[in-house]
């Protein structure tokens, strides 16, 4: 029995905080032996039933008691399940290339055959799937028949100007950039109150902040309330509209704590927690690999555009900005830790605030299916509401 195959169940038992990165790093087929392989996908199953593995529930799985008995049992480090996945997943694409290996020497195959298989093999070495060519025909046909079935499905963020412009849809992986105390997470929380009104499933993953605080936001932001009031607790809750409060409890939001977290733990958080959006506050405080600030935000991007990809989800991102001079208006080369976020994101919205005028700006900076520009924006504090500025009509 594959050591690190057991090590990877037992910490799945034993480290509560290990399964969201585990399932998202690993899958049954990475698995050699098959009955590791089966209790593997029923922890699976399990935790996505009910978001954690418990001792006691596993122990009463049908035929499993000894196996997952001789798991726990083995001599592991429960704080090392990241290495014993790295080496469960190296494992399984040795085996998969060696089979692919034998298969070019051993079938006699024609040199048309045997390329297949090279690029196979290439693949898989390279991590990447393969991917189905779309003819002209086909193309033309699917064009037609997304045009015959009505209007496109675009997250609609709540400014009009914004929607106008904006075209967030499913799989696009979205950047919100600001320097510090630019209002990155109040607007964000207005993103999330608006997608959620519109029925769509909102898991908000913070790296920083209380989920008990940004409630607190969310509420002044849907009821009006005095935010002064709300921080103190002062607020007389005569003046507030239970109506709002409940349909702001009815909202399909979940905010998650993911202090030290890695984009493949939030990206199977986000799974199990059927989200339609995932929204991550901030891109800078995700774990990732790499030696350097540069190599780890890098990394954590282009984790993030495949998450968004592979899912069919809106993920958006909150990312700092370096500091400017003042009154200067930010643009994508501020993005402070990693140019690969510009290449990564299908849309980047930087949010200025001129201190001086006491204006705030939101900058289309990137819009990959749409214009770019600049929307002007006024930020009411004590109510945590941005609203878009209106001009009068020209005669």
């Amino acid at each position: 029995m594959n050591s690190a195959e057991v090590a990877v169940i037992g910490c799945l038992i034993q480290n509560q905080n290990c399964p969201g990165e585990v399932f998202g790093m690993l899958d049954k087929s990475d698995f050699t032996d098959l009955d590791l392989s089966e209790l593997f996908e029923e922890l699976h199953q399990l935790w996505q039933r009910v978001g954690r593995i418990d001792t006691v529930t596993v122990c009463g799985l049908p035929g499993k008691q000894d196996l997952v008995l001789r798991c726990c049992e083995a001599p592991v480090s429960y704080s090392a399940y990241e290495s014993y996945c790295k080496t469960v997943k190296d494992n399984a694409v040795l085996t998969r290339a060696q089979s692919i290996g034998l298969s070019i020497a051993s079938e006699g195959l024609t040199v048309e055959e045997t390329r297949e298989k090279a690029d196979d093999l290439i693949r898989l070495l390279n991590g990447t799937a393969e991917s189905e060519g779309v003819s002209m025909m086909n193309g033309v046909l699917d064009f037609l028949r997304q045009q015959s079935e009505g209007e496109q499905e675009y997250f609609k963020t709540g400014f009009s100007r914004l929607d106008k412009y904006s075209y967030m849809s499913r799989s696009d992986f979205v950047i919100i950039g600001g320097r510090p105390s630019a209002g990155k997470t109040a607007f964000s929380l207005a993103l999330a109150l608006n997608f959620a009104k519109n029925k769509y499933k909102v898991v908000y993953f913070s790296l920083e902040t209380r989920p008990d605080k940004l409630v607190n936001r969310m509420a002044t932001n849907w009821c009006g309330l005095d935010f002064d009031d709300v921080k103190r607790r002062t607020l007389d809750m005569k003046t507030v509209d239970l109506n709002l409060m409940d349909e702001l409890a009815a909202l399909p939001i979940e905010i998650v704590p993911a202090s030290g977290k890695g984009v493949a733990w939030m990206r199977s958080e986000a799974l199990r927690r059927k989200a339609d959006v995932a929204m991550v506050d901030y891109l800078g405080l995700v774990k990732s690999d790499g030696k350097t600030r540069y190599e780890k935000v890098t990394n954590a991007s282009l984790a993030m555009h495949d998450w968004a990809q592979s899912t069919n989800m809106l993920v958006i991102a909150l990312s700092q900005l370096n500091r400017g001079g003042a009154g200067q208006m930010p643009s994508m080369e501020d993005l402070r830790e990693s140019g690969q976020i510009e290449q990564d994101a299908d849309e980047i919205l930087l949010l200025h605030k001129d201190d001086d005028k006491r204006e705030y700006t939101v900058i289309i900076a990137k819009n990959k299916e749409g214009r770019t520009g600049d929307i002007p924006m006024n930020f009411n504090g004590l109510h945590q509401q941005f609203t878009e500025v209106v001009f009068k009509e020209e005669p």
